[in-house]
């Protein structure tokens, strides 16, 4: 079974920002685990370096921070490069030294990452968003070579090289079981660079914040076959469930292998939780990849946003009847798909009231933890929000699963954007360059593969404002042909008729299986109803606005407008779904405190400080764009935003009219009918308490004197 200890948050980290990597590479005595580096600093990990005052964070909505003229420049990286070089001791457990192989995960860093292990250099990795994977079982295994690489990463940049392990699996795990290492702790360098050419592609209307700001984990799997990877799809046919599954394997199996797939009811206090279905497929020697025969579950519990039911999924590779290996993942059981130009999950179109969600906390940055997580989600939950599109790359993993638990629909984002470019009306230079195709591929890729599993992701997004390009439509094609559960496409940044564009697109690229553009207004996404320029090609589409009511300042007015048509049961309005604010929460980061005579420890180094934005730490934290980096609907600490209220008004899932008031000759109010519409696609109304209250203009209550009722029609 494969084991899993985290390094990040439970070891001692110490931290020396260097002035560029060549600076940080010179001093090789830092990688080896004879330098003490008890005058570096301790840090905690997760963290960004500059919350802990290292250096100034640095906001822009538009502009590459490290080059003025990028079309000239790219992929030029500066040689002021600020790099901060971590160092942490960990432990092997020993019976993890016996047949396992070791890998150190990684799970984001930014905005690139070079790795060492007792002073082997093991590889690099760029997309700070998501997670890089190395294995490194020669290192604490004693078996590296000092000459080169002692293994590969699994997460490496599109068009860069990738050294290649010194000893095949079997070898390695013969020599390791006769001469394991003498050394119980082990050494673990990662050198972080703030900028690299992948910087390119990460100009994402935010604060720019480097580090290491996920956590670190070992993970032990076995030597002789494991499994890499492992898809499920489930998917409903009528009332019923129909489970298939993927599983790939990291090397060719061995005489005897299987796998056998479980699946487990949603826990109930009342039931006794015993399987619901179990398959066990034989894997041939030799094989590297098995596929299960669809599994049908009756009577299923399906997933939604509404009623997130979830079942438990498990996934074990035997070989000759024992269990080598074990996997799990929670699975819900829904359909996405277009039909008639409307987004639908289960059969149903679906309204989205969406917001656009940064990862982001005021003292931490990019560091979150599950207690932020779940006080955004809640908080969206009681603003009557059920979808998220992650703005604008691949969020936390445990983000994930708590939007499975919770209910949200989730626009899944690549980490690309090359907004820098519109500065010099080539914003479509990359997309368009077959230099960088492997990159933004490889982006994709990454979104796809750690997210794909997950019941919450009902759209993918191929990124934001990066213009259009055959590298961008490679990569929705490769989305299309990689997700079996064959999930809308979306793209903001192309045009309708799917050439580049110069400066913004409008939402209607072909590519896209969704009109989603930004900030259009009333009558403009009426004409899109009506029909766009791109329905002959590509047949009717729904629109969803990506984003809309930009929240800075005075801002959300009109908002009952847009819900009008969101809610319309009008047939030429059906198209219109509804859209994702921009955005969630003001970005807003705190203003730490001047050390006096000393460093401040990071713990305290906000204590008392203001909020600040761009430009409040100082010359080079964003001057030019300033407070536009605070447009959320909720302040930096979560408390709402007057539209914040507007928002949970107008998204409620339940319609309140005034149907009639019949009156006593006095004036006084007797009767009052009230028609309540159910606007929820699954559920009824039995899980909720209706309590009424009536006041006049003033404020007054108006049903006091003599015998008065409500009287309440209930429309589905």
């Amino acid at each position: 079974v494969s084991s899993t200890a985290l390094i990040a948050g439970l070891q001692t980290w110490r931290f020396r920002l260097f002035p560029s990597p060549q600076a940080a590479k010179a001093a090789s005595e830092v990688r080896e685990p004879d330098f003490s580096g008890k005058y570096w600093d301790e840090v905690p990990v997760p963290s960004n370096w500059q919350m802990l005052g290292y250096s100034p964070p640095c906001y822009t909505n538009v502009s590459f921070p490290f080059t003025a003229v990028p079309l000239l420049m790219a992929p030029a990286v500066p040689r002021s490069n600020p790099t901060g070089v971590y160092r942490t001791f960990f432990d092997v457990p020993a019976e993890w030294q016996s047949g396992r192989r070791i890998h150190v995960i990684f799970h984001a860093a930014g905005s690139a990452l070079m790795v060492w292990v007792d002073g082997h250099y093991v590889g690099y990795s760029q997309d700070s968003m998501t997670a890089a994977e190395f294995d490194i079982t020669d290192c604490v295994q004693g078996r590296c070579d000092i000459s080169s690489s002692c293994c590969s990463s699994s997460s490496s940049s599109g068009g860069h090289s990738q050294e290649a392990c010194l000893q095949s699996p079997d070898t390695a795990a013969l020599n390791g079981e006769q001469n394991l290492q003498e050394r119980t702790q082990h050494l673990l360098v990662a050198m972080v660079p703030s900028w690299s050419d992948g910087s390119y592609l990460e100009d994402q209307d935010q604060w720019w914040l480097m580090g290491l700001h996920r956590t670190v984990e070992l993970v032990a799997v076995p030597t002789t076959c494991s499994i890499a990877d492992f898809e499920l799809n489930a998917a409903l046919s009528g009332t019923d469930g129909m489970l298939q599954s993927r599983v790939q394997l990291a090397s060719p199996a061995l005489l005897g292998s299987a796998v056998r797939v479980t699946l487990s009811p949603p826990s109930s206090p009342n039931k006794d939780n015993k399987p619901t279905a179990c398959i066990t497929g034989t894997v041939s020697e030799g094989q590297i990849s098995w596929e299960s025969p669809p599994m049908r579950i009756a009577d299923v519990r399906p997933w939604s946003a509404e009623e997130p039911t979830l079942y438990s999924c498990v996934i074990e590779l035997l070989v000759n009847g024992e269990v080598l290996q074990a996997e799990s993942a929670r699975v819900g059981f829904r359909n996405v798909d277009i039909v008639d130009g409307q987004l639908r999950v289960n059969g149903k179109a679906v309204i989205i009231a969406g917001a656009n969600v940064h990862e982001l906390h005021p003292t931490r940055g990019k560091a979150l933890t599950e207690e932020d997580m779940l006080r955004d989600l809640r908080l969206l939950q009681q603003g009557n929000f059920n979808a998220i599109r992650n703005a604008h790359y691949p969020h936390h993993p445990r983000w994930y699963e708590l939007c499975d638990e919770h209910g949200f629909y989730v626009v899944d984002e690549a980490n690309i954007e090359t907004h820098g470019f519109l500065e010099n009306l080539a914003i479509s230079l990359l997309a368009c360059d077959p230099a960088w195709a492997s990159q933004f591929l490889y982006r994709v890729q990454n979104m796809f593969k750690r997210a794909k599993n997950h019941a919450c992701v009902i759209t993918w997004s191929l990124g934001n404002e990066s213009g259009w390009g055959p590298n961008l439509a490679a990569c929705a094609e490769w989305l299309r042909e990689a997700d079996v559960q064959c999930r809308p496409v979306q793209y903001e940044g192309g045009e309708w008729h799917g050439d580049a564009v110069v400066l913004f697109g409008d939402g209607q690229v072909p590519a896209s299986d969704v009109i989603c553009p930004m900030y259009w207004s009333l009558p403009m996404i009426l004409g899109l109803a009506s029909g766009g320029p791109t329905d002959a090609v590509c047949g009717e589409r729904p629109v969803i606005l990506c984003e809309y009511s930009h929240a800075l300042g005075n801002s959300n007015g009109s908002l009952r407008s847009y819900w009008d048509l969101f809610w319309s049961n009008a047939p030429e309005h059906r198209r219109l779904q509804g859209g994702f604010v921009w955005e969630w929460a003001d970005g807003a980061l705190k203003v730490p405190l001047e050390p006096s005579g000393k460093r401040m420890r990071p713990d305290q180094f906000h204590l008392g400080g203001e909020f600040g934005y761009g430009g409040s730490f100082g010359s080079g934290s964003g001057e030019a764009d300033a407070h536009f980096v605070v447009d959320g609907i909720v302040f930096p600490d979560r408390t709402p935003h007057p539209g914040f209220q507007e928002f949970k008004r107008l998204q409620q899932p339940i319609e309140f009219v005034l149907h009639a008031v019949k009156q006593r000759p006095a004036g006084n109010i007797q009767e009052i009918a009230v028609v309540v519409r159910n606007r929820y696609v699954f559920r009824t109304l039995d899980h909720l308490e209706l309590r009424w209250r009536s006041r006049n203009a003033r404020g007054v209550e108006d049903l006091i004197a003599g015998p008065s009722r409500a009287v309440l029609g209930v429309v589905p």
